[in-house]
């Protein structure tokens, strides 16, 4: 259907001519399309509309001029529109940059003209302290810009408080704080954890003294904070995370905000004792665990702990170096089996990370048991999974891989062999098409570990034997296996604990393979450290070469002549040359 202008005299085609309301509502529009251009599309829009209104300005009779664009003029409404269109510029890094751009020429165009339609307000500058905070870039540059336009905001508010209501324009309100407290917490500066604490108090005192509903925290900027402080590596982020949620449940229980804690409180601060390093954590995650349970039980289901939950937990135990850590892990793990096997909770079932994390746990728990538990545990996530069907409880090579490291520290005299028969295991499960379980370089090294701990007396033979099969798989194409420095230093280490006469003789061979190999590729992987020179030189200790020592001498004059941090000499290295000298002395005496 063809649209025609009415054709009722002179300006009959006012009667569809764009008005400011319809320029507006296209910038608002375009803005919502979240198109690649939208930003550069709106301020064209912009321009035509500065441009009908300095044609309005200056030639009041120019006859190209309609009367009806007189209604035509930039407003705080318009550059709001752009700023947004800007805000919602999908891939564009300066996205933020260009939409403060807008809000400074706003703000110019107001201070040169007064304006009072030009003068920005709070969503002029919450708008753009929002594109700052969710920047792309999530630099503290960015924290930094959409701070000092919070400041800026603050500063508009208090000039033209008591001007007849003009403050309560620009007055900040929760989402302008929330967005900066946001920022901060996502820069990951070491600082930004106490920058987002300082706003979130600063927030809350204006929000006490002012009695001002728009200021009043809410849980977003709260669980923001937490958030902050459980990704700081900070000594203290997971204490400082917990204080966080007990302020944010004591001004709830005294009525100064309205919403609790929610899981997400919790989880967060949980996550932060699995991070953190103090020997406690994990009893405090696990800890918080019970008084989630316990707030569940009482009758709150938001407080319903989730697999996710108990997964953390497990985390903050396998992460533990005391003896009990692997147990108590081992605990969690058949508390979730229980209560999804019972059909008491279907958001507690397993997932294939809950029992690589127990394995985990298990391979630096040092127990004497610990291989015997781990297979069996393995053994219950392949049953669960053929029982399940679900993927996500297939055994992987992280799976596999964690059990051979358990036998790889383990004290067993036939720690080694086995080690090796589920490395085969593994080999063929990936041949006959399970890919889920394919070795990687990980795996083979932990067999090579496993061997060069053995006091079998074929233990060398056989750790050089699996680096050379890595080697071969690697030049047949298997990029996973290409043997690295962790690998020959575990095979000259073996070579250091045989007692076969020719074992020094046997270590070097092996060293000038990996240093030629090293000097060949460039593969920064394969570079003789600091490891590697202290493994040699205990080949040389034991060894009957009348050589030896001045073979051992050198060495260490070589770490010590290095530029290289990770080649220099460390404790083990002098200790190692020294108990040499000694028993060399008390041999020649």
């Amino acid at each position: 259907m063809e649209i025609r202008p009415p054709s009722n005299g002179v300006g009959a085609t006012d009667a569809v001519r764009p008005n400011l309301a319809t320029y507006t509502a296209v910038i608002d529009a375009i803005a919502n399309s979240h198109s690649s251009d939208a930003g550069p599309r709106a301020e064209r829009i912009l321009q035509r509309i500065k441009y009908l209104y300095e044609q309005q300005h200056t030639s009041p009779s120019s006859s190209s001029i309609s009367s009806t664009d007189i209604e035509i003029k930039p407003t705080k409404i318009v550059y709001n529109g752009v700023i947004n269109a800007w805000c919602k510029t999908i891939n564009h890094a300066q996205s933020a940059v260009q939409a403060e751009r807008i809000l400074n020429e706003m703000l110019e165009l107001y201070e040169s003209t007064g304006d009072e339609s030009l003068r920005p307000n709070v969503i002029s500058y919450t708008t753009v302290i929002d594109a700052h905070a969710r920047s792309s870039l999530k630099s503290v540059q960015s924290a930094k810009r959409a701070e000092e336009i919070l400041r800026r905001m603050i500063d508009m508010h208090h000039q033209h408080e008591g001007g007849g209501g003009g403050g309560r324009d620009t007055r900040p309100n929760f989402i302008a704080y929330s967005a900066v407290i946001n920022a901060w917490s996502r820069s990951g500066h070491k600082d930004g954890p106490q920058m987002a604490k300082s706003l979130l108090d600063e927030m809350l005192q204006s929000y006490q003294q002012e009695q001002n509903e728009e200021l009043k925290p809410n849980r977003y900027c709260f669980n923001a904070v937490i958030n902050a402080w459980s990704k700081s590596s900070l000594d203290g982020s997971a204490l400082r995370a917990e204080e966080v949620l007990e302020q944010m449940k004591s001004l709830y229980e005294n009525g100064v905000i309205d919403e609790k804690p929610d899981i997400i409180s919790y989880t967060t601060v949980i996550d932060a004792y699995a991070r953190s390093m103090h020997p406690k954590s994990a009893l405090r995650a696990d800890e918080i665990l019970q008084e989630m349970k316990m707030l569940y039980e009482n009758g709150d289901d938001t407080m319903k702990p989730t697999n996710v939950v108990y997964n953390t937990v497990m985390n903050a135990w396998a992460k533990g170096s005391k003896r009990d850590c692997a147990r108590r892990a081992e605990e969690i793990l058949h508390q979730m089996q229980q209560l999804y096997k019972t059909g008491r909770d279907g958001d507690m079932k397993p997932t294939r990370v809950s029992f690589n994390m127990v394995l985990d746990a298990l391979s630096k728990s040092g127990d004497k048991d610990a291989p015997k538990r781990a297979e069996e545990c393995l053994q219950q996530l392949q049953d669960f999974y053929e029982l399940d069907g679900d993927a996500n409880l297939k055994p992987d090579t992280i799976s596999y891989t964690s059990v051979l490291s358990v036998w790889a520290t383990s004290s067993l005299p036939d720690a080694a062999w086995r080690a090796e028969s589920i490395l085969e295991h593994m080999q063929h499960l990936y041949e006959d098409g399970n890919e889920e379980v394919r070795p990687n370089v990980t795996s083979f090294s932990a067999v090579i570990n496993a061997w060069s701990q053995s006091r079998e007396p074929y233990a060398a033979e056989r750790a050089e034997a699996i680096l050379d099969r890595m080697q071969s798989l690697y030049e047949g194409g298997d990029e996973l296996l290409k043997p690295n420095a962790i690998c020959y230093n575990a095979v000259i280490k073996a070579w250091g604990r045989n007692s076969q006469k020719n074992s020094a003789e046997q270590a070097e061979r092996v060293f000038r393979r990996m240093t030629e190999l090293y000097e060949t590729t460039a593969d920064e992987e394969l570079r003789p450290n600091r490891v590697t020179y202290n493994s040699l030189m205990n080949c040389y200790a034991r060894s009957s070469d009348p050589s030896a020592l001045s073979k051992a001498e050198s060495i260490l004059n070589k770490m010590q002549t290095s530029e290289s941090k990770r080649d220099q000499p460390d404790t083990i290295s002098y200790t190692t040359f020294l108990i040499f000298c000694h028993e060399l002395v008390d041999v020649l005496q």
